[in-house]
């Protein structure tokens, strides 16, 4: 398991976790935090709509562009290949 972690802890990057919960866990979540001395901080909510919106600080709302597709040449390679027979 400690390897699982030598490439965030090594690589000199930043990296802060990214996680979901359900708002009424989210009194506990913020007890667990303090309790820990680690910050916690909501930036985000799940909702079923189907595009993302963007609340900035001022309230201002905006629908940000794509973002970059890690996976795009894999798709058109895995697109042009042909089923094993």
């Amino acid at each position: 398991q400690t390897q699982d972690w030598q490439l965030p802890v090594s690589a000199g990057d930043d990296y802060e976790l990214l996680f979901t919960a359900a708002r009424a866990d989210e009194a506990r979540i913020r007890q667990i935090a303090r309790d820990l001395a680690v910050p916690v901080n909501c930036i985000g909510e799940i909702t079923a709509a189907e595009t993302m919106v963007m609340v900035l600080p001022d309230g201002t709302r905006c629908t940000p562009g794509a973002g970059y597709d890690h996976f795009a040449d894999l798709a058109e390679v895995c697109q042009n290949m042909q089923p094993d027979t």
